[in-house]
């Protein structure tokens, strides 16, 4: 079976505090006799608010669809995010973060869809369910970075916020002082991009 193409389709949905991206790659494989082939595989990103008004991605997951045109594609996925997986997040109960793996992307590709998913939800106004300080804003952009995966989050909050890394530093400590984020193992203390740093 030869490869020939692969063609890659975004979609997004809002529903109530939820924003999902979902990210659909559609492959045409050449069969014996010149017989064709389509197979798609979308990957679905949902962030939501969890018990704490906290901002977080809450379910990442990957399947494979059925259609033959981009619109028929949209509309299967928007079914799947407002009557399976928002559902599914709900009935997880707990908002803390309902995961599974993910493709290997590159730091480009998570940074972007980060900042995305943090430009959204900050049009949906998800970030002042505790307050419209900008500690708290700055905390609950960081969970949302951090839940993706971004290796240097104050980096981008900084690009973000036009503001230092350093005021991004300083605010993380006070939001950690005030039990808004968990506390940084000494480890992650000496290097707060630090990827391996305890959430």
């Amino acid at each position: 079976m030869k490869k020939l193409q692969e063609q890659t389709a975004r979609f997004e949905f809002v529903q109530n505090q939820y924003f999902a991206s979902v990210e659909v790659s559609s492959i045409s494989h050449e069969l014996e006799d010149g017989i064709f082939t389509l197979t798609h595989e979308a990957n679905f990103w949902i962030s939501g608010q969890d018990e704490k008004w906290m901002v977080k991605p809450l379910l990442n997951c990957t399947v494979a669809l059925s259609g033959d045109h981009e619109t028929d594609l949209k509309k299967i996925c928007q079914m799947a995010v407002t009557e399976h997986l928002i559902p599914l997040i709900v009935f997880n109960g707990v908002h803390s973060g309902l995961t599974s793996a993910a493709p290997n992307q590159s730091l480009e590709e998570i940074e972007l869809r980060a900042a995305r998913h943090i430009q959204r939800h900050g049009e949906m106004e998800s970030f002042i369910g505790s307050g419209a300080s900008d500690l708290s804003k700055t905390a609950s952009m960081y969970a949302v970075a951090k839940g993706f995966g971004v290796k240097q989050p104050i980096a981008l909050l900084a690009r973000i916020l036009d503001a230092t890394p350093t005021a991004i530093e300083r605010r993380l400590s006070r939001a950690r002082d005030l039990g808004l984020l968990p506390k940084l193992s000494n480890r992650a203390k000496s290097n707060p991009n630090n990827p391996k740093e305890k959430k």
